[in-house]
């Protein structure tokens, strides 16, 4: 190997390992101990999660054990039996799975990070007890309660659960029909990921409301949305806030709300005085929420709205008072009376558009806008001949359309003359797109994703569009290798003639196929 490429300082030896597969990772690791030093860097290791499912009924083998001890990042799914009762000590399944579990936990893995366990709640009760503050290095924690049938746990009845850690900073709890009482004592929590459903969960929130900086809740209804809106975060920069039914909300926008509900609300914001980024997922939050956030200026950078019916007023009047650098607007429909959305947003620097029921007005509204995400099925290309006319300080833009793109609108691609870096999501082109646009000097990197059958034919033509091109990654793509002979066979040419086409240039090809016209052939028979 050459001895330049082994000289490369740990941070480039990092952004190049950071595009390579788990496979390919493991066999880098074993070239050099400089590069098994790197590859043992938290950046990697928590990204490597060993994943253990078993009924756990034998203990691990001195090689795994071996092999556990290294591990930072570890997932552990305990399966039952589906004939498997609880018994009359409300334990499920033998005592020795969860001895051999605790064994894993607090005896094998040395250097644990981020733990992720599963399975029932009286279970993962045995296996932790009191022993969590023992991974003194642990700083994520997921726990998931499983159950069978219509088996739950009384948050009401049993021992207090009490788990204590100093170096817990994020706790995730996700799949409860309902816990027995739990508690937590960990002073260096920031993040909470909770399915709010039951007064010990609620309780919970309540207790480290004060010291979060990342919280995501899901809710059960509006009573519990009125419980939250009553603590203050003071602290928190994070708030993601999703309710599971909330089909018959609208209706909540088009009644007067409470003067009292109206301060609650107001109040409730201007006590988050560090939050930057809101993240919303219900009508009703969005109806309540988002109207104070028009009366007030708060330090709230980012915004995004998720499967909502969003009044476009609302929301407009959001981003003037705000001083909003990112919008995603996802999965939404404008309901107003306005015929499209027309936002005036100077200040934008990122914007997400993805499946907006009724058009947004893409017009000369964004002169600072720096990055773009456009996913489309009815008005793609309309959307997009707009986007190449009027957005030219656009440095990085993502295009992800389920239908083929239209040679005229893509033919604008060079009025774009600031932008560096071009993704194209599930996006269909073909040889007469390319042919037809004018050179892009400015774009350094360019990424086709999820694209099915992209003829191996459309890249000779792109090292002319993009001249300045230093990276190429084709990932999770199916390319149709249409420039060989009829008998070829399936055997990496697609990716050999790629790199050999651009030899000056980075090219990764990751979780892509290659197809031949046999192939082709076979598959539509």
């Amino acid at each position: 190997m050459s001895s330049i490429v082994l000289s490369f300082p740990a941070e480039i030896l990092e952004a190049i390992f950071v595009y390579l597969p788990l496979k390919d990772l493991l066999k880098a690791s074993q070239v050099c101990h400089r590069w098994n030093k790197v590859l043992q860097s938290p950046l990697f290791q928590r990204q490597l999660q060993v994943k253990l499912h078993s009924d756990f009924r034998e203990p691990p083998s001195k090689a795994d054990e071996a092999f556990l001890s290294r591990a930072k990042n570890l997932s552990i799914v305990q399966k039952f039996d589906e004939n498997e009762i609880e018994g009359e000590n409300g334990q499920a399944g033998p005592t020795e799975a969860e001895e051999n579990i605790s064994g894993i936990l607090f005896g094998a893995c040395n250097e644990l990070e981020c733990l992720q366990l599963i399975g029932r709640f009286q279970c993962v009760k045995s296996v932790i007890g009191d022993r969590l503050d023992e991974l003194s290095n642990l700083r994520e924690l997921s726990l998931s309660f499983a159950y069978q049938g219509e088996e739950k746990a009384d948050d009401s009845q049993g021992e207090l659960w009490l788990m204590r850690s100093s170096s817990l900073q994020s706790l995730k709890i996700g799949l409860t029909n309902s816990i027995g009482p739990f508690g937590l004592e960990a002073l260096n929590l920031k993040e909470m990921h909770l399915t709010v459903n039951s007064k010990t969960l609620l309780d919970l929130v309540d207790k480290f409301s004060g010291q979060l900086r990342k919280l995501r809740l899901k809710l059960i209804d509006s009573k519990t949305l009125d419980e939250i809106l009553k603590m203050k975060f003071s602290k928190l920069n994070q708030l993601e806030l999703a309710i599971f039914d909330h089909k018959d909300s609208w209706e909540f926008s088009h009644v007067t709300v409470r003067e009292e509900d109206d301060e609650l609300v107001k109040q409730f914001v201007q006590e988050m005085s560090a939050l930057e980024e809101l993240s919303v997922r219900s009508d009703e939050v969005f109806y309540r929420l988002c109207p104070a956030l028009c009366s007030m200026q708060t330090n709230l950078r980012q915004l995004e709205l998720h499967n909502l019916n969003v009044d476009a007023n609302i929301l407009v009047n959001i981003v003037l008072i705000q001083n909003i650098k990112g919008l995603s607007v996802q999965h939404c429909e404008i309901v107003n009376e306005i015929p499209g959305l027309h936002i005036r947003l100077v200040n934008l620097l990122h914007l997400n558009l993805t499946n907006v029921v009724n058009n947004v007005l893409l017009n000369h509204n964004f002169s600072g806008l720096k990055s773009l995400q456009l996913l489309h099925n009815r008005f793609g290309n309309e959307s997009l001949q707009k986007v190449f006319q009027n957005f030219a300080s656009i440095e990085q833009l993502q295009i992800t359309f389920r239908a083929k793109l239209d040679e005229d609108a893509f033919a604008r691609l060079h009025q774009l003359k600031n932008l560096t870096a071009l993704t194209l999501c599930r996006t269909d082109t073909t040889a007469e797109h390319w042919n037809r646009i004018q050179p892009v000097p400015s774009v350094q990197q360019l990424t086709f994703e999820g694209c099915f059958m992209m003829p191996f034919s459309i890249f000779p033509e792109l090292g002319r569009v993009f001249p300045a091109l230093r990276r190429l990654h084709v990932t999770k793509c199916c390319v149709l290798d249409d420039t060989s002979s009829a008998d070829a066979v399936v055997d990496g040419a697609c990716e050999r003639k790629l790199r050999e086409m651009f030899s000056g240039v980075a090219v990764s090809w990751h979780e892509t196929m290659q197809v031949t016209p046999e192939n082709l052939k076979k598959m539509l028979l």
